[in-house]
């Protein structure tokens, strides 16, 4: 019994010099935030991008694939988007009058449209029925920007995807976004751009996707654009260079 009383007025002298001693000790000065790291910084920055595997779980704007399940996130843009993207479009194809298309240009193809295939792989695989086309695709917000300048993202689309790859037979750009304006906007625009570059165009509808295909020189370049009942429009674009 008095081992132990000696064993406890032992400690707690001990104990309360330390309490004492946290109390008296000077505050440390609190160090400043490191510099943010730039990599962090240019992620956090960015276009918006989407993991592909996650787009199929997201049915909140199922208008813009035909009400199919694969639906892609709900693009909100600003009230004056779509007159912004208007006026830019127009500068870009160097046009002073209202850029038009009359819908009697694309003819009936029997193919299934872009926007209903949630993979860049789909796509790919569907304009180039052959095989001919080996480039291993990764997915990127980068392969956004390689687009050429006769088919730039329209202005003011959000880009959600973005894929890629140079294979030795062939080279793909796949990327899809949406646009603050109808398709008919986005295609008069293309093609406008498309046709000044000396490009041959076809113009194809097929289950409301409406799209172009221009080739010249080794290279395919494909647009198709779909209306979303909010007034935007999806946009599917391929470029392929053999």
């Amino acid at each position: 019994m008095v081992a132990r009383m000696q064993v406890r007025i032992f400690i707690l002298p001990a104990a309360a010099a330390l309490m004492m001693a946290a109390c008296n000790a000077e505050p440390e000065t609190a160090s400043p935030p490191p510099d943010p790291d730039p990599a962090t910084q240019a992620a956090l920055n960015d276009q918006l991008m989407v993991d592909p595997d996650l787009v199929n779980q997201n049915e909140g704007n199922a208008a813009l694939t035909g009400g199919a399940s694969q639906a892609l996130p709900a693009i909100t843009f600003a009230a004056d988007a779509q007159a912004r993207a208007r006026r830019k479009a127009s500068e870009l194809a160097k046009s002073s009058a209202t850029l038009e298309l009359p819908d009697d240009r694309f003819v009936k193809i029997n193919m299934r449209p872009l926007g209903a295939m949630p993979v860049a792989g789909q796509r790919l695989a569907s304009v180039m029925g052959d095989g001919s086309c080996d480039a291993p695709l990764s997915y990127a917000h980068q392969w956004s920007v390689e687009l050429p300048d006769t088919l730039p993202i329209y202005p003011m689309a959000a880009v959600i995807e973005a894929a890629g790859g140079n294979g030795e037979r062939c080279k793909a750009r796949i990327v899809r976004a949406v646009a603050p304006v109808p398709r008919e906007d986005v295609l008069a625009f293309y093609s406008m751009l498309l046709g000044n570059a000396g490009y041959a165009r076809k113009f194809g509808n097929t289950d409301g996707e409406y799209r172009i295909v221009a080739t010249k020189e080794g290279r395919t370049l494909i647009v198709a654009a779909t209306d979303a009942s909010d007034g935007t429009s999806q946009l599917d674009y391929l470029v392929i260079d053999r």
